[in-house]
C-alpha cells in the first residue's frame, strides 16, 4: 500500500470512482455531486493503492494559506487499516514541504468525526444539516487543523 499524488487520467478516473462508490452512490446521489460541491482553488488529489487498485482518496484544495479536504473516502472493504491515516500522513507531509498552509478545514460527517478527532482536527461548529443527506442522519461538522498548534 502506497500514497501518490494522482497526476494522469487513468489514475483520476479510478479515485473519482471510489469518491463516487464510497461518498454519493449510497444515498443515491450522482457522479454529478463531486462538480455540485467542488470549491475554487488549486486542487491536489492523493490515492492509496493496493497494487493497481485505488483504496482511499482525499482531495484537498488550497488557497493561499488555508486549505480544505473537500472529498474524503476509504473503500468499505478495507476500512479501519490505517488507509485514511496514511493519507492524512502524506498531506501533512505535501503542507510542510510545498506550502504556507497554516490551516486545513473539513467538513465532517458525523459518521467519520471521531475519525478526523483522532488526527488533530478541532470541531468549529455545531451539527449541520444538509437537505441531501438528512435523510439518511448523516449531519456536518466544521473541523480546522491548525498547523502552529501541533506538537
Amino acid at each position: 500500500m502506497h500514497v501518490v499524488i494522482v497526476e494522469n487520467e487513468a489514475l483520476k478516473e479510478k479515485m473519482e470512482d471510489l469518491l463516487y462508490t464510497e461518498m454519493w452512490k449510497p444515498y443515491g446521489l450522482g457522479r454529478e455531486m463531486r462538480q455540485a460541491l467542488a470549491m475554487s482553488g488549486e486542487e491536489v488529489s492523493f490515492a492509496c493503492l493496493e497494487g493497481e487498485d485505488v483504496v482511499g482518496a482525499m482531495v484537498l484544495i488550497v488557497n493561499g494559506t488555508t486549505a480544505e479536504i473537500r472529498f474524503a473516502a476509504v473503500a468499505s472493504h478495507v476500512r479501519k487499516k490505517g488507509i485514511g491515516r496514511r493519507l492524512w500522513e502524506e498531506i501533512v507531509t505535501y503542507i510542510t514541504k510545498h506550502t504556507k498552509i497554516s490551516t486545513v478545514e473539513l467538513h465532517s460527517r458525523n459518521i467519520a468525526f471521531d475519525f478526523w478527532s483522532s488526527l488533530g482536527f478541532k470541531e468549529e461548529s455545531p451539527w449541520v444539516d444538509h437537505k441531501l443527506y438528512e435523510p439518511h442522519g448523516i449531519r456536518f461538522k466544521i473541523m480546522k487543523y491548525n498547523f502552529s498548534t501541533q506538537p
